[in-house]
């Protein structure tokens, strides 16, 4: 199953996480075939961006939302995240 970031709070003004990254990107996960039918990722626990004002690195895990899923794979898991200005739209009128 691919991970997916749960990012929390805001970079320093004026920045946004432009992509990310995370290796392994995929987690195995046991569980009942129908609830790991409707799983289509996993989020990792909460990543922090308060604060942060460029590119990071950091050690991510992964969480399920139902009880009867556990992970197989546990990793370590590394999220690389690539911070930029945030990109705005102009109209110029001729």
């Amino acid at each position: 199953m691919p991970l997916r970031p749960a990012f929390t709070g805001r970079a320093q003004s004026g920045l946004k996480v432009l992509s990310w990254t995370i290796e392994p990107a995929t987690v195995q996960g046991e569980g009942p075939e129908s609830v790991l039918r409707k799983v289509k990722y996993l989020s990792t626990q909460p990543v922090p961006l308060d604060g942060r004002g460029a590119d990071f690195d950091t050690p991510v895990v992964p969480t399920f939302s139902d009880p009867d899923l556990s992970v197989l794979s546990p990793g370590p898991h590394t999220l690389r995240a690539v911070l930029g200005e945030k990109r705005t739209q102009r109209t110029l009128a001729g």
